[in-house]
């Protein structure tokens, strides 16, 4: 199985971090393919967190959340949750690449 995450240049600025590798079968040969991918400035901890949190929530949603958490403690909860599940995916990210 490939390495969990690899890492390409993207442009002059940018890079493209890989990683959840599948095996598939394309015309009866087995290759691997990476399921995801995140598209960052520079390949830190931050940035890939924000870039993952940003698929499913805006500034604006952030920002909204941030503001009623005492008054929608599901909707903040979720979300908070959401957050630290991503920290965690970006550790492993990290560390796939250090592989």
């Amino acid at each position: 199985m490939a390495k969990f995450s690899k890492i390409e240049q993207w442009d002059h600025t940018h890079k493209v971090i890989f990683f959840n590798p599948v095996e598939v079968e394309h015309e009866g040969e087995k290759a691997e393919e990476y399921q995801d991918q995140v598209i960052v400035a520079e390949a830190t901890k931050s940035a890939i967190v924000e870039a993952l949190v940003r698929r499913k929530y805006s500034v604006s949603d952030e920002l909204g959340i941030q503001r009623q958490r005492d008054t929608k403690t599901a909707e903040f909860t979720t979300y908070n949750d959401f957050v630290e599940d991503v920290k965690v995916r970006a550790d492993k990210i990290l560390a796939g690449l250090a592989e």
